[in-house]
């Protein structure tokens, strides 16, 4: 029995549901109306990762079937004698299956804005997270809250997703220089300490 379960707005590839595990995407040993029908089943029933490179190479065996299909029913009409010039070929799949990568490609496009979307507000995050970096090494609060307050940034970078490819290499320098400013600053007010207590010993 056909699962009925198709959301109303499929546009969200992150929120379509998975009726299966693991699709079935070998479409070889279907004909052209049955890889529209399942192409368009799979669009609706997984997320794109799961079926992007099979529905990316359907227009090559689409063409191909077709062809075998145009080629077998000119055969039958001109079988009977009839002329290859009068053949009409009525068939409407090449015009559905289009519509359907179509929507393929319509749903592929929104992905990626809101992947790109996510990255930029990713970016953000992290570019919060460096000036609450630099601003650790100007506080006079005791070293061990600070340090916690630098774990603190540490974890929330870590668990923050990817950014714009673009970005990424001057994001990670800059993030990596200000991590070995806060470290040289617990150095150094670390030998300040030591050498404060020495002196109230001395005293």
């Amino acid at each position: 029995s056909q699962d009925a379960r198709h959301p109303a707005d499929t546009t969200d590839a992150e929120h379509q549901p998975e009726q299966k595990e693991n699709p079935d995407i070998d479409f070889s040993h279907l004909n052209t109306d049955e890889i529209i029908r399942k192409a368009h089943r799979l669009l609706n029933d997984f997320p794109l990762s799961a079926i992007r490179e099979a529905i990316e190479s359907l227009p090559e065996l689409f063409n191909q079937k077709f062809k075998e299909e145009y080629d077998q029913a000119l055969a039958a009409f001109t079988a009977d004698g009839d002329l290859p010039e009068n053949f009409e070929y009525k068939n409407d799949n090449r015009d559905r299956f289009n519509a359907v990568y179509k929507q393929y490609k319509d749903k592929k496009n929104e992905a990626n804005r809101q992947l790109e979307a996510e990255r930029e507000k990713n970016l953000e995050i992290k570019l919060g997270i460096i000036e609450e970096l630099k601003a650790l090494v100007q506080k006079e609060e005791a070293l061990g809250k600070t340090f916690q307050e630098f774990r603190d940034l540490q974890e929330r970078w870590r668990n923050t997703g990817m950014v714009p490819q673009g970005q990424l290499n001057g994001l990670l320098e800059t993030y990596h220089h200000h991590v070995e400013n806060f470290y040289n600053y617990i150095k150094i007010n670390k030998e300040l300490r030591d050498l404060d207590l020495k002196r109230n010993l001395d005293a």
